[in-house]
């Protein structure tokens, strides 16, 4: 499946920029009936959260979940400190990072998009070796929630 986009996506700045590939521009129906296929061959084939999120039903559309990544990066990158990051694995969609971090070695807080629960946000608090647990998070959520998030720091103890 092209999950690859026609150019660069690792040097996007916004999640609207990284969307070039096939499964982004094609028809909708075409793009999920091929997914579905492979998938059957494949379970664990990658693909972007939308995708998984549109082939269990919990999406109406493509569209609906490129509002969501447009929303999400306008309110974070609206705000000093939020920068987004392009490069993940294949199929994935960017995520944010908040700058200023905790200092080398340490992964600061992150938002990453999710069909894991339909509030479609998780926020990783700041940590340094293999990853923490997720804060699930909604969209609607996000703004009153980025105060806190904000001011996550390491615990040591």
């Amino acid at each position: 499946m092209a999950v690859e986009a026609p150019r660069r996506p690792d040097r996007a700045i916004s999640p609207a920029e990284g969307r070039g590939a096939w499964l982004h521009t094609a028809p909708s129906s075409q793009v999920l009936t091929l997914y579905r296929k492979a998938r059957a061959v494949d379970p664990s084939l990658i693909g972007p959260w939308w995708l998984r999120a549109l082939d269990r039903g919990l999406l109406s559309a493509r569209e609906e979940a490129f509002e969501i990544e447009d929303e999400v990066h306008f309110a974070l990158t609206s705000r000093p400190g939020w920068v987004y990051v392009p490069w993940v694995g294949d199929g994935e969609t960017g995520y944010w990072e908040y700058e200023p971090g905790e200092g080398d070695g340490w992964h600061p807080t992150t938002i990453s998009l999710t069909d894991r629960h339909t509030g479609w946000l998780d926020a990783s608090p700041p940590h340094r070796g293999s990853a923490v647990l997720p804060v699930p998070l909604t969209v609607s959520g996000l703004v009153p929630a980025l105060p806190e998030l904000e001011i996550w720091r390491i615990k040591t103890s």
